[in-house]
């Protein structure tokens, strides 16, 4: 009875790809879906291939494992307008969260004569001067939905492809504009991808999703508000100072 079983397994195992370059997210993939052991788990989060995650989302970051070797949660920290990730790395190694591992994130816009600085969404007009949220006004918003659909559908599918780290074991730490992504992935994050938790400081959500100012494909329809009342997304902490 037991021969059928024993034919399919050597069928899975051999349609796995032989090429070290393309097995690896497929290897760990399976191997998350085999629920592996704690242990080895553990050991597969002391290192982070940052290669493997939206490069837009890496650039000059460094992850840093948690400092008592339990990586059991992944803090991600996202830096405000203008900055980089240098800053906040330091920022998680000083905090060294017990149980926790670390990732300082790059805002995916470049702004151009700033040394480096970095953008999570749209912030100047054409004029370099800071836009405002008045009526029929989108930019902001339309770039701002663009990075959380970034980090949704493509940085926490990668998180627990090649970490293992589910939703729920994922936190974000948002400075700024950082903050007003931090506070959008916690609002449109939701049942499975539903996250650890998400602390801003000084940061809210765009005036135009509260006011109702953007377009109809905005954040703040009805629908998306009978939503957050079955299931009202990741908790949040909004502070300031």
């Amino acid at each position: 009875p037991q021969k059928p079983q024993q034919q399919q397994q050597q069928q899975q195992q051999s349609t796995q790809p032989t090429e070290p370059v393309n097995t690896r997210q497929p290897n760990i993939q399976q191997q998350q879906q085999q629920r592996l052991p704690w242990s080895q788990l553990n050991k597969l989060r002391c290192s982070l291939h940052l290669h493997l995650l939206p490069q837009q989302l890496v650039v000059g970051n460094e992850y840093i494992p948690s400092a008592d070797g339990m990586n059991q949660n992944l803090l991600l920290l996202l830096h405000g307008l203008g900055d980089n990730p240098a800053a906040f790395t330091a920022l998680a190694r000083r905090m060294a969260l017990p149980q926790t591992a670390s990732l300082a994130l790059s805002g995916p816009l470049i702004i151009p004569g700033t040394n480096g600085g970095r953008a999570w969404f749209t912030a100047y007009d054409d004029d370099w001067e800071l836009i405002q949220p008045r009526s029929g006004e989108t930019r902001r918003i339309k770039s701002l939905q663009a990075t959380v659909q970034l980090l949704q559908q493509q940085l926490l599918p990668v998180l627990l492809r090649v970490g293992g780290w589910r939703s729920d074991q994922v936190f974000m730490f948002g400075f700024s504009q950082g903050g007003t992504v931090a506070l959008e992935m916690a609002r449109v994050c939701r049942g499975e991808q539903r996250l650890g938790g998400v602390v801003a400081i000084s940061a809210a959500l765009l005036e135009e999703q509260l006011d109702g100012t953007a377009s109809s494909g905005s954040s703040s329809s009805s629908s998306d508000r009978a939503d957050a009342t079955e299931d009202p997304g990741s908790d949040a902490l909004i502070t300031h100072g």
